[in-house]
């Protein structure tokens, strides 16, 4: 029977493990690549920036900090945001001496397995013969949409200097919006790798709580919502939404009142999270600021459908299956309620609608592959059945496929290598600034990515990183301009250096290969002060 029940398992064993291995690619072939005599800096393709600030949160939480500082931006701050997953994963590092690079993705590696397997456990109860869970499986991990494709016929849309609203409305959202697919928010961050298994752990609690109903299934319940919402508030919406409209269908279809009571506990904890993050986020401007800036409008419609590609069009027969059968199982019902629920949260008038998509293909897969089995039944010739599943697996494994070949095949520019690759000059920089100044200290630099890095590698905050986390970004990226361009005497100094104190700048770094002007006078400005500086690069300690 043991035997029986392995040999069960080990289609899952080999897609997990295949899993595991797709979603380093980039980040092995990256470090293979490093250009002799530099560091990898461990960061992937996707989101370069974002990966930035995760590490300037793991910095902190290998300091012991549980709550956090937006060192993005140059505001003094209280250090509000509560962030139990990176101060883990910065733990982890500083127990066992590890680099911080190497703690994040040991973290990713466990949490993909973490998931695989609660995704397993998910498969397994689902209504359909085991072939048709294995495919669900692999579905969800894998699938993906044709944006890609999209891309291909539509070039014009992705030129950068076109508006960025109009790039984000007519691009499909699958080739920006990372945490909306399985695979591609695997290769991401370990931030929506947790949110992935917390939001699925929350479900899987609620089907327990389904069948044995028990104040100790609740309070889990209660608690995982409030871990999920607490490193994720966007799915505050989302959680909710779900259980609450399967309750109501439970109650309605089953007379099940005891489900209200395990909702409360998911509406309690979710709630107490995201009151404290609201109180956070008003009532620190460095993290107000960043909210008001973050703008995450839906694209239309059918760029989603695009995005899911040709699971869009199997969603839609699992979803007529749904209706059409009165469907009754509690696990299809619940992928059907939380698929159609985004639809609707991704078109509510909130500037972060998009961001409600977040393991959004997860429901679309398990349904579309619902519908993939309810139809195929129905076809007798065993050539049409194939050729339909041949066609189905080659369109939904293409847009992994694709940022495979690119992850196989990408050379970075030379801008984008600062942020992978670390030249003995500005790594001696960021060790010197990270010797020489505190979280008390604001660093202005002429290079956007040498200026995320030193937030990044040190606990000193900056004055312009990146984007939206900066508060007032456009105009202090403009300030930052300003003080880097023509110098026209000493009224010009003067200015300079009463912008400089007034915006509490306390350190510069100026890397000489992306000076546009002449800034030798930094070298005799009396209000400045160089402690370091190479071939590369000066930074200069504001007196």
């Amino acid at each position: 029977m043991l035997q029986q029940t392995t040999q069960k398992t080990v289609p899952y064993w080999i897609i997990g493990l295949f899993f595991l291995l797709a979603i380093n690619v980039g980040f092995l072939i990256l470090f293979v690549r490093t250009p002799q005599g530099h560091r990898y800096t461990g960061i992937g393709l996707e989101s370069t920036g974002d990966k930035l600030v995760y590490y300037s949160m793991l910095r902190q939480g290998m300091q012991g900090d549980l709550f956090m500082r937006n060192t993005q931006t140059s505001e003094p701050q209280r250090a509000l945001l509560f962030s139990p997953h990176w101060w883990l994963i910065g733990g982890t590092a500083a127990m066992t001496r590890i680099p911080m690079e190497a703690a994040y993705h040991i973290y990713r590696i466990i949490f993909a397995a973490l998931f695989v397997w609660i995704l397993y456990r998910i498969v397994r109860e689902l209504p359909m013969t085991p072939a048709y869970r294995i495919v669900t499986y692999a579905s969800v991990l894998f699938g993906s949409g044709f944006g890609w494709f999209y891309m291909q016929l539509h070039p014009q849309d992705s030129n950068p200097i076109i508006h960025w609203m109009y790039y984000f409305q007519n691009t499909p959202a699958d080739i920006y919006v990372t945490e909306m697919n399985t695979f591609t928010s695997f290769v991401q961050s370990p931030l929506f790798m947790l949110s992935y298994i917390l939001l699925l752990a929350c479900l899987y609690v609620l089907m327990r709580a389904l069948r044995r109903p028990s104040h100790r299934t609740d309070v889990l319940l209660g608690v995982l919502s409030f871990l999920l919402i607490i490193i994720h508030p966007y799915d505050a919406m989302v959680l909710l939404g779900v259980i609450c409209s399967f309750i109501v269908w439970r109650i309605v279809t089953a007379r099940q009142q005891a489900l209200i009571r395990t909702g409360l506990y998911a509406f309690g904890g979710s709630m107490l999270a995201y009151a404290y993050t609201w109180w956070s986020f008003q009532s620190e401007p460095a993290l107000k600021g960043w909210l008001e800036q973050n703008i995450t409008y839906s694209p239309r419609a059918g760029m989603y459908m695009w995005s899911l590609g040709i699971f869009f069009v199997l969603w839609l027969i699992g979803m007529y299956r749904v209706f059409a059968a009165r469907e009754k199982d509690p696990w299809i019902v619940l992928m059907a309620i939380w698929s159609v629920l985004v639809w609707v949260l991704l078109y509510l008038p909130l500037p972060i609608n998009r961001r409600l998509s977040n393991a959004w293909f997860v429901p679309i897969a398990i349904i579309g592959v619902y519908g993939l089995y309810a139809y195929l039944k129905n076809v007798r010739s065993f050539v049409m059945r194939s050729a339909i599943i041949s066609i189905i697996i080659m369109c939904g494994l293409s847009g992994t496929l694709w940022r495979l070949i690119i992850y196989a095949t990408y050379t970075p520019t030379l801008t984008e290598k600062y942020a992978y690759y670390l030249d003995p000059y500005i790594d001696t920089v960021l060790t010197t600034v990270n010797r020489s100044f505190t979280q008390r200290d604001v660093v202005l630099s002429n290079e956007p990515v040498i200026s995320m890095l030193s937030g990044a590698y040190s606990p000193a905050r900056i004055y312009v990183g990146h984007g939206h986390q900066t508060v007032n970004f456009l105009s202090k990226q403009q300030s930052a301009q300003w003080f880097f361009g023509t110098n026209s005497g000493p009224k010009a100094q003067a200015d300079k250096e009463a912008f400089i104190r007034s915006s509490g700048i306390t350190a510069l770094i100026v890397y000489r290969p992306s000076l546009t002007t002449d800034v030798s006078w930094l070298a005799s400005a009396v209000f400045l002060q160089r402690i370091y500086s190479n071939e590369a690069a000066d930074v200069y300690r504001v007196l």
